[in-house]
């Protein structure tokens, strides 16, 4: 049988892959749980929207290609700014000809706020398991700054033993193949896999609500960054910015959709750079 391509989506911090996940066993199916699959995921991330809108006012941008097809992959995405402070939402969905099923939800901070960028991603993998990752994506070096670590950071590491001990079979999902991808996840990541039968969409839309609305409740005493920090933030997400860029075009490639459309598909999930940085990095 021909193998299922591998599509490394490295900006997303997390490798997709055709294999079971690693370390997860047969959850006993309750009679109250529903099994989740793509519909209850994608509500999920809908919820998780929905509370971002609710935060702040989103202005849709264009992207050149809000829907796509090539190389046995299709997909829907939109993209949205909330200046000043958001310089870039994605909202995106994805699936091959396999049964394969993602979704991510992104929000890219802009250089005035020193607020971690949120990012919200699920694989529900034709074997039936499931790979969530929750993040906050640092805006600075956590060794250098230790205030940054502990203001952001610190609390949220007993998030993912709480999520692994309340959903039967879940395991530490192994970590991504890429460099990149593995340098971009924070320590306090929730980045697990599971059996689909072991989780609900109850479980998924609750666990996406409180990592939005948790972030969302950094922004209420979230202060403007001097401008002596603006430039080093400016430069470090530009950074990020086209290494995600690049690394979303290749694996695209290398999961059978040509250069054109990678690239485009990638602009749209990454969003426009530094254009969005225009007058608020000096």
């Amino acid at each position: 049988a021909m193998a299922v391509p591998t599509l490394v989506l490295c900006a997303l911090g997390f490798a997709l892959g055709p294999r079971a996940p690693h370390g997860i066993r047969p959850a006993s199916r309750r009679g109250e749980l529903k099994m989740v699959d793509a519909a209850e995921l994608k509500a999920a991330q809908d919820g998780a929207f929905a509370l971002l809108q609710q935060g702040f006012t989103l202005t849709p941008r264009e992207v050149d290609l809000p829907t796509w097809s090539a190389g046995g992959w299709s997909g829907a995405m939109q993209g949205l700014a909330g200046e000043p402070k958001i310089g870039w939402v994605t909202d995106a969905t994805h699936q091959d000809s396999s049964g394969r099923s993602m979704g991510e939800l992104t929000a890219w901070v802009a250089p005035t706020y020193a607020v971690p960028h949120l990012v919200l991603q699920h694989d529900l993998r034709p074997d039936g398991s499931v790979l969530i990752n929750l993040d906050y994506v640092p805006r600075f070096d956590l060794c250098a700054d230790t205030a940054y670590m502990e203001q952001y950071f610190v609390s949220q590491a007993g998030r993912l033993p709480e999520v692994l001990a309340s959903v039967p079979g879940a395991a530490v999902a192994p970590p991504p193949g890429s460099v990149f991808a593995r340098t971009v996840l924070s320590p306090g990541a929730v980045r697990f896999e599971a059996p689909a039968a072991s989780l609900s969409g109850d479980q998924v839309r609750a666990l996406y609500a409180d990592h939005v609305q948790r972030w969302l409740g950094w922004w209420q005493t979230a202060a403007e960054v001097n401008r002596m920090q603006r430039g080093g933030i400016f430069a470090r997400d530009s950074k990020m910015h086209r290494m995600r860029f690049r690394a979303y075009a290749s694996d695209l490639q290398k999961a059978g959709v040509d250069c054109g459309n990678a690239e485009l598909v990638a602009q749209g999930l990454v969003g426009p750079g530094d254009e969005q940085y225009v007058g608020q990095a000096s």
